[in-house]
C-alpha cells in the first residue's frame, strides 16, 4: 500500500470560484469609512450585499413613518388623539415576528427571508392606497411584523454564513 500524502491546498486556479477570499465588490471602494474589509468568499459578499440592501429599505421605512406622519395624519384625516393608539399598533407589529421566524427553521431561513422582504414591500405599498386611518395602520402592522422578522433572519444568515471572526465587521 502507498503512503497517503497530505492533501495540499488547492491553488487559485483550481479552487472554485466562490471559495475566491481575493475576491472584492466594486462598491467597497464607495465606503472607506468601513475600514480594511476582512476576506470573504463571493458567497459571503453576495449575503452581505443582501442583507445590507434589505437592512437598508427596512430601516428607511421604519422612521419614514415618523417624519410623514403629520402629513399621513392630514390626508388620512386622523384626529389628533388617534395618533398615539395608531402608532403603537404599529409597533407592535414587531412581535408576531417571532412567530415569522419559527416558522424560518421548519420551512428554510432563506425562502422565508425572501419572502419577508418581498412581503414589507408590498404591505408598505399597499399603505399608499390606504383610505383610512385604520386601514392604514392595518398594512402598517404587517409591513412592521415582516421588516422585523427581515432583521432576525438576517442577523441568523450573518452568524450562519460568515466566519466567527468577521461577524462583527
Amino acid at each position: 500500500s502507498q503512503p497517503l500524502s497530505p492533501k495540499s491546498e488547492p491553488s487559485t486556479q483550481e479552487r472554485p470560484a466562490d471559495e475566491d477570499r481575493a475576491y472584492r465588490p466594486h462598491w467597497l471602494l464607495f465606503t472607506p469609512f468601513l475600514g480594511k474589509a476582512p476576506a470573504l468568499t463571493r458567497r459571503q459578499w453576495r449575503v452581505l450585499g443582501f442583507v445590507a440592501a434589505a437592512s437598508f429599505f427596512e430601516q428607511y421605512d421604519l422612521y419614514l413613518l415618523t417624519l410623514a406622519l403629520k402629513q399621513i395624519q392630514t390626508s388620512l384625516g386622523a384626529a389628533e388623539a388617534e395618533l398615539g393608539l395608531l402608532g403603537s399598533v404599529v409597533r407592535f407589529g414587531a412581535l408576531p415576528a417571532f412567530f415569522v421566524a419559527l416558522v424560518a427553521d421548519r420551512i428554510g431561513r432563506r425562502r422565508v427571508l425572501l419572502f419577508t422582504v418581498l412581503a414589507y414591500t408590498l404591505f408598505t405599498g399597499a399603505t399608499a392606497f390606504a383610505p383610512d386611518p385604520w386601514t392604514f395602520i392595518a398594512m402598517q402592522f404587517f409591513a412592521r411584523t415582516f421588516a422585523t422578522a427581515e432583521t432576525l433572519l438576517a442577523v441568523v444568515a450573518i452568524a450562519e454564513e460568515f466566519d466567527p471572526t468577521v461577524r462583527g465587521w
